[in-house]
Parts: C-alpha cells; structure tokens; sequence
C-alpha cells in the first residue's frame, strides 16, 4: 500500500475544525510584536472570506494531485516523494548498523537506497586542515616510508562521509528520543520546535550547500501585501499571521565565498545581485515581511508547527494568510513583458502537529489559491520512520536548490539584474 495517505473530508471546499484560540501581532520595522488584534480569519474555511479566496482541498486523490503538478510544472516533485517513502530511504552505507538496530529482514532490502549517497558538497573544505592533522598523527606514529600518505588522502573523502552520515544517525537517535519523551511528558511548543522540529528541518538543508532553514515565528506580514477581504471596506484586511519556519535560499557574498566552484547557487545567487534587484523595488524585501532575514533570502517553503491536533484548523488558516501575502508580494516583481513572467511556483506547504508531519502544495489558480493535499509523512516516534522524514525533507531541500533557485533566478533576470 502506498505510504501517501490522504484525509477523506466530506468536502473539497475548507472544513471546520474545532475553533480555537488565535496568535496574531501587527507588522514592524523590526516584524516583531507582542500586540494581539482580532482577525476575520480564524479557521480554515475563513479563507475563503478574502478577495482573492484561499480553498482547502482535502479530497484531491494521488492521480489528481498528479495531475495538477504536472501542469504546474512540478509533476516530478511527487513522485519522488512518493518513491522515497515507500523505498530507499535508509543510507546504503550504513547497512551493517541498521541491518541490526532496526532488525531488516532480507526481503526488506528495498528500504535502503541503491546506491551510496553522493559525498557530502562540503567535504572540500575539510580536507586541507585534515589531511595536515592525519599526515602529522602518521608521522609521528610509523617511520618514514612505512605510510602511504597519498593513499590515506585519497580515502580521506569517503570517511568524512561516513562520519557524516554517522552523526546524522546519532541526530536522529536523539530526535526519536526527544518525541517519545515530549510524547509522554507533555512539554511547551518551544521545546518541541527546538528540539523536534527545527533539528529534523536542519539536519534536511546541513549538506544542501545555499539552502538554510529560518525560524521565523517573529516575523509578521508588511501591510502592503496583506489579502484584503471581499465585501469589506478596502482598509479590511485580516490581522498578520505567523508562521514559524521556512525554508530559504542563501545568496553568497560572492561568487567565490563557497570552495564548489561547480555549484550554480554559489555562481549566480549572490548578496550583492540580490540586494540590487531589491533596490528596484518599491518595499526592499524579497518575501512579505520585514523580518531581517527575509528581506535578503528568497523563501520557497513555509513550515507551521503545533503541538495540539485541535489547532489545525488555525495552523491552515496561518498558512494561507501567509501564502496569500506571498504570492502577492511576487505577483509584484517587475519584468520585461507580461508574456515572459516567470510561473508562479508549486509551493510545497509542511504542517507538524506533535509526532506528525503532513505536506500540502499550494498553488495559484489565477482567480483563487488552491491548498491541496495532505500527504501523511511517518512520525519521529520510530528510527525507521525518522529516516522516511528526512528522505522526504531532502527532497525539498533538493528541490529548493533546484527549481525553486532556477524560478528565483528567472525573476531577477527578467528585472535586468
């Protein structure tokens, strides 16, 4: 049976949930605020209240799904995920620890990936400082002659990789730990962000070079790009709602500040063209916020966390208001010719309620935004099902340092820059 899993709602339109109480605060210079004020969206089917409405699709089937990212141009997206959760998302060279730690059978060698993972991007810069400190600890172990320097050098790659993927295992260890931990004595929502969630969203993007993850729980919407309601006075706009994580890419501050000479991100997303294509603008960020960190790097995956089921309903709202202001906010880029506008991206969409992760994608549909999913992802309760996480969060990570960057890098072109 497929490992994509889809909630059967009774409706393709929003659905109600139990409402609950809501976090808002208005936008600053800084995006941060303690002020709270009342929205006219609080749950999931409010978002169809705006002028421009957000709908939730919690019926949408696999083939339809399919079939709407194949014409938005992310078909491919899906069906890797789907693939990686089904199969080869244990790390092949780690088979002799997980053979035993997770008792795999035989029959099961399908969980782990075909081939070695490709040696983490970063490795080079490891190198110099440790082939000094291995050629040094050889030479005052062996005589002169008895190493083979040369051929321990050589090796040296594939056993910074292996340590790699080592402290990655001991990281997810102490991830499903922390869960059945938190699972059974209940803790705040900090917590669970510190020590659940934004760990399995590093440990995702650690060895995507250009690709970081943002905690973002301060930052709120610029009113500029706030979705207005329908049938409201123009002023009428729903209250700024956070989120609490996304995903970004990094500009470099030069072409050079990276040792990969071979990585596109490093050649051609820098700060200083970033920042040039912002001075075009009339609001000088990139996304919708004020919010430092957004203002430089382009976000391509948003991410809410909660910690209690019963607020799903306000997490989607969340996500909506926030997905909303985005696409508008880039719906304002200027370009050469209408005709040549880069599309509007997929925007994959991850919610995490306690143990439980589910994946939406948002798209726009030109007189509405559709949400459309949820595609269940294993908890951090189980090694095994840690690692079908991950699989899939690198798979986004990929993606952001693929098509997303490809979409970012259209739009600052199309602006001359």
């Amino acid at each position: 049976m497929s490992m994509l899993s889809y909630s059967l709602a009774q409706v393709t339109a929003p659905t109600s949930f139990p409402r609950s109480p809501l976090r808002s605060s208005k936008s600053s210079a800084t995006g941060s605020s303690d002020n709270r004020s009342t929205s006219p969206v609080k749950r999931a089917n409010d978002l169809m209240k705006l002028d421009k409405p957000v709908y939730v699709n919690f019926n949408i089937s696999r083939p339809e799904l399919q079939s709407k990212m194949q014409q938005h141009g992310s078909g491919d997206l899906l069906k890797r995920i789907e693939t990686i959760l089904r199969r080869g998302y244990l790390p092949i060279e780690l088979r002799d620890i997980l053979d035993a730690e997770l008792m795999i059978d035989d029959d099961e060698e399908m969980l782990y990936a075909k081939r070695p993972r490709s040696p983490i991007p970063d490795t080079r810069s490891l190198l110099d400082s440790s082939k000094l400190l291995i050629s040094t600890a050889f030479e005052s172990l062996f005589p002169s002659g008895q190493s083979d320097k040369s051929k321990t050098h050589e090796l040296l790659p594939t056993f910074l990789h292996i340590q790699s993927l080592i402290l990655e295992l001991d990281s997810l260890r102490k991830i499903v730990s922390t869960t059945n931990e938190y699972t059974n004595v209940i803790r705040a929502k900090a917590s669970w962000d510190e020590q659940v969630y934004g760990r399995m969203l590093e440990l995702a993007v650690l060895h995507v070079p250009g690709v970081s993850v943002e905690n973002i729980t301060r930052a709120n919407i610029a009113k500029e790009f706030l979705p207005p309601m329908s049938n409201r006075p123009k002023f009428s706009s729903p209250s700024s709602k956070g989120i609490d994580y996304a995903m970004v890419l990094q500009p470099f501050d030069s072409p050079s500040a990276r040792s990969d000479k071979n990585n596109d991100l490093d050649k051609r997303l820098t700060l200083s063209r970033i920042r040039s294509f912002l001075g075009g603008l009339a609001y000088p960020s990139f996304n919708q916020s004020s919010y430092a960190p957004l203002c430089d790097m382009p976000s391509g995956i948003f991410i809410k966390t909660e910690i209690n089921s019963q607020n799903t309903s306000e997490a989607i709202a969340q996500l909506g208001i926030w997905l909303s202001s985005w696409y508008s906010r880039v719906s304002e880029f200027p370009r050469s010719d209408e005709s040549k506008r880069p599309a509007l991206p997929v925007l994959p969409i991850l919610q995490a309620t306690s143990v439980s992760w589910y994946l939406w994608f948002a798209f726009d549909m030109g007189s509405y935004y559709e949400i459309c999913g949820h595609i269940s992802i294993p908890s951090t309760g189980e090694l095994i099902n840690a690692y079908r996480l991950l699989g899939v969060l690198h798979i986004l990570a990929n993606w952001m340092a693929t098509d997303f960057y490809e979409w970012v890098d259209r739009c600052l072109k199309e602006a001359g820059v």
